[in-house]
C-alpha cells in the first residue's frame, strides 16, 4: 500500500428493511461522485443494491453495515451483515437467467472484479447484535475513458498502436463475423491504424480508450450524429473489450460511461447496430436496456444489422396540485431550466420511494407553500414531458450543477383554496433548492395570453372543464 495515500473509509449502518437497498445505493452514488469516481457510480450502485437485497432475502440480520473503501488502485465496496445465526452466510444459489428475480449473484459476478463471502471484523461493542459478524464484498477497479491521443502528424503513437492491435486481435470471433480485416487470425498494426482513421472520418466521431488495472481494456467509437439527417441520436459505432478481462464488468462500465458523456451533452437517447449472427452482442446490449427498433444494412459494408436504441432519460414520477381561488385564479411557480428554459408550473415535484401520487402531491404542496389546510382533490390531468432535473448535491469539477435528463410522468390534482401568498419557516431555502424563482396567481385570461410556457399545456382549458363539471345540472 502507498502510505502517502492512505485509503479513505466510509461506513453506514442501517436497519435491514425494504428501504435498505435504496439507502445504501444512494449513499454510495453520492460518495463516489464526491470523491471523483464518477465512472464507477452506476456499476457500484447496482452492485450495492444487489448485495443489500440479498442480505434481506437470505439472512435474518437486523442490520446492514455498508463500508466503502476508496484506494488508489481500486474501490472496494463491502456490505457487512450482523446476524444472530452462528453459521456464515453462503453465496446465493445458482441463478436461472430466465427467472423473474434472484439474479443478484449473476449481476455481481458479471460486473465486479472480485466478490466473495467471509467473516468480517469483530462486532463493535456498541452494536446491539450479539451473533456472528459476516460480510459479502465486491471490488471494482477504477477505469478511465479518454480520447485517442494522436501525434502532431495525426498518427497513433507506436506503443499505443501495438496495444490496440493486440486488443482488436483478441476477439477473433467478432473479427471473423465482421469482416473488417482480411485475415482475422493475422491483424496488422497498419490495418488497425487505417480502421481507426476511417472511424474518425465519420460525422462527429470520437475514439475513446478504456484503461483499467494499468492496461488497455477496451476501445469504443462514438458518433455525435448519424449521416442520416432524419436520425437525431448519437451512435455507439463500435465497442471491443479485451477478451483477457471479460466478465469483469468493463463492457458494461464502458457503455455506461459513454451514455454519461452523451447525457452531459444533453442528448436524450443513443443508438447502435448489432450484426446479424452476433447473439452474444445482442444479449449484452439488450441487458443494458437497449431495444431493437428495426433492421437494416450498415452503411459502410451493407451487412445486415439490428438497430437498437436506448433512452438516456431517467424515468421520474411526480405529482402537482392546481390550487384555484374563488375568482378562478391558479397559483404557479416560475422556473428557469437548463434544458427547456423559463416556464411556469403548479406546486409539486417528484415522488419519494413508496409514495402514491396523491401522497406526494400533498407533501409537495405543503413543502412549497407552507399551507397545511389543503388536500389534493379530483385528478385533473396526467401528462409526460422531458426536462433536465438539477441535482442540488452533485457538481462538476468546475462547480457547475450536474443535471439529470428525465422523462417525467405527472399526476395533476385540483382543489379550491383561498387566495394567499406562500409562507412558512424554511420556505425560501426550499424554493432555492427546487429552483423556484418566484410565484404569482394567474387568471384564466392571463393564462391564455402568457408568452412564457405554462405546464401542463392547456391548463386554462383543463380548469374550465373542471369548473364546468362542478356546476349543478
Amino acid at each position: 500500500m502507498n502510505l502517502s495515500h492512505p485509503p479513505q473509509i466510509y461506513r453506514l449502518r442501517t436497519p435491514n428493511s425494504p428501504a435498505s437497498p435504496k439507502i445504501c445505493r444512494d449513499t454510495v452514488a453520492l460518495l463516489l461522485n464526491a470523491t471523483g469516481h464518477h465512472e464507477l457510480t452506476d456499476a457500484a450502485s447496482l452492485l450495492v443494491s444487489e448485495l443489500v437485497t440479498n442480505v434481506g432475502l437470505h439472512t435474518r440480520s437486523l442490520a446492514v453495515r455498508l463500508e466503502t473503501v476508496v484506494r488508489l488502485d481500486r474501490v472496494r465496496v463491502s456490505v457487512s451483515v450482523y446476524d444472530d445465526e452462528p453459521a456464515r452466510p453462503a453465496p446465493p444459489p445458482a441463478i436461472d437467467l430466465g427467472a423473474e428475480n434472484g439474479r443478484g449473484s449473476f449481476l455481481i459476478e458479471a460486473m465486479a472484479q472480485s466478490w466473495g463471502v467471509g467473516s468480517a471484523h469483530p462486532t463493535p461493542p456498541t452494536e446491539s447484535t450479539s451473533g456472528s459478524n459476516s460480510e459479502v464484498t465486491a471490488s471494482l477497479p477504477p477505469m478511465r475513458l479518454d480520447p485517442l491521443p494522436l501525434t502532431p502528424d495525426h498518427d497513433i503513437p507506436a506503443p499505443l498502436l501495438a496495444e490496440l492491435t493486440a486488443l482488436y486481435a483478441s476477439d477473433r470471433e467478432f473479427q471473423a463475423l465482421s469482416g473488417d480485416f482480411p485475415d482475422p487470425e493475422d491483424i496488422r498494426p497498419a490495418q488497425v491504424a487505417k480502421a481507426l482513421a476511417d472511424e474518425l472520418a465519420g460525422p462527429g466521431a470520437e475514439v475513446l480508450l478504456a484503461r483499467g488495472g494499468g492496461r488497455l481494456v477496451g476501445v469504443v467509437v462514438t458518433l455525435a450524429r448519424h449521416s442520416d439527417p432524419d436520425d437525431p441520436d448519437p451512435w455507439i459505432g463500435l465497442l471491443i473489450v479485451d477478451t483477457a478481462v471479460r466478465r469483469q464488468g468493463y463492457g458494461r462500465r464502458i457503455a455506461e460511461a459513454v451514455e454519461a458523456r452523451f447525457r452531459a451533452a444533453g442528448r436524450g437517447a443513443v443508438r447502435l447496430a448489432v450484426l446479424n449472427g452476433n447473439p452474444k452482442g445482442l444479449a449484452f446490449w439488450t441487458s443494458l436496456g437497449y431495444e431493437v427498433i428495426g433492421h437494416r444494412p450498415d452503411l459502410r459494408l451493407g451487412r445486415p444489422c439490428a438497430v437498437l436504441r436506448k433512452s438516456l432519460r431517467t424515468p421520474r414520477r411526480a405529482a402537482r396540485v392546481a390550487v384555484v381561488d374563488p375568482a378562478g385564479a391558479v397559483l404557479l411557480f416560475r422556473y428557469d431550466n437548463v434544458e427547456v428554459g423559463v416556464h411556469w408550473a403548479l406546486p409539486g415535484g417528484g415522488l419519494e420511494e413508496g409514495e402514491s401520487p396523491r401522497e406526494g402531491a400533498l407533501r409537495e404542496l405543503t413543502e412549497e407553500t407552507g399551507w397545511t389546510d389543503l388536500v389534493p382533490g379530483a385528478l385533473l390531468h396526467t401528462w409526460e414531458h422531458d426536462f433536465t432535473l438539477p441535482h442540488s448535491r452533485l457538481r462538476s469539477s468546475g462547480g457547475t450543477p450536474i443535471g439529470v435528463p428525465v422523462h417525467q410522468h405527472e399526476h395533476i390534482y385540483v382543489t379550491p383554496g383561498p387566495r394567499r401568498e406562500p409562507a412558512g419557516p424554511g420556505l425560501a431555502a426550499a424554493h432555492a433548492t427546487d429552483g423556484i424563482l418566484t410565484w404569482r396567481w394567474w387568471s384564466r385570461e392571463e393564462l391564455a395570453e402568457e408568452a412564457e410556457p405554462v405546464w401542463p399545456e392547456g391548463l386554462a382549458g383543463l380548469l374550465d372543464a373542471w369548473e364546468a363539471s362542478r356546476r349543478p345540472r
